[in-house]
């Protein structure tokens, strides 16, 4: 009786070790399969990363010559004139707002603009409410080109009882060293003066 007590005993241990010692075995089996699977699904993911951003700066080497090329066009049809008088006019607004007042000379802007180019002349008409800046084509010019005037006038804001800036930039229709006509502000609006037309992207 006490031996097969014994001998049950024995064989209930060797079981249980053995259930035991398998199951560790094949827990152990199953964490490093799972090791094994997320690493190479992160070195899989990581390599698609790579490749997309290779592929992204490939694309963008080659669209950076057109870019290029479409932004030296769009400055090229804009003449030295049009680019003075809309520096000159953000100029105006900027010295009117620190002096309340306009400036009727050039270097006094600050703004290293000559007088006078190859292409162009440019002078300044102040009044106490508007100024004038002119951009008058030359005859020395490489080529026939069209003359500009911009205007900032001190006109009321809408929003308050202050007075506010508006500023406007107009082309001559036409070729020629001949003074545009002045801007005007009517009836709440300003407009360019005849023979002349409004660059709006200004």
């Amino acid at each position: 009786m006490c031996n097969l007590f014994y001998i049950s005993t024995y064989i209930r241990f060797i079981y249980l070790t053995k259930v035991k010692m398998m199951s560790i075995y094949f827990r152990a089996k199953w964490l490093h399969f799972l090791f094994k699977k997320h690493k190479n699904e992160g070195i899989a993911f990581y390599i698609g990363i790579l490749i997309l951003i290779i592929i992204f700066g490939v694309l963008a080497v080659m669209a950076l010559p057109i870019f290029l090329n479409c932004a030296n066009t769009a400055n090229n049809k804009r003449s030295q004139g049009e680019i003075y008088i809309v520096s000159i006019n953000r100029g105006q607004e900027a010295y009117y707002l620190e002096n309340n007042t306009f400036v009727a000379s050039l270097p006094k802007l600050g703004l290293s603009i000559p007088s006078k180019t190859k292409d162009y002349e440019y002078s300044i008409r102040a009044t106490k409410t508007a100024v004038f800046n002119y951009a008058i084509a030359q005859e020395t010019a490489s080529k026939p080109l069209k003359s500009y005037v911009g205007a900032v006038f001190i006109v009321p804001d809408n929003h308050s009882r202050d007075l506010t800036t508006v500023r406007i930039l107009c082309q001559a229709n036409a070729p020629g060293a001949i003074k545009p006509v002045e801007p005007a502000y009517q009836n709440g609006e300003v407009a360019c003066g005849s023979n002349t037309t409004k660059i709006s992207r200004y």
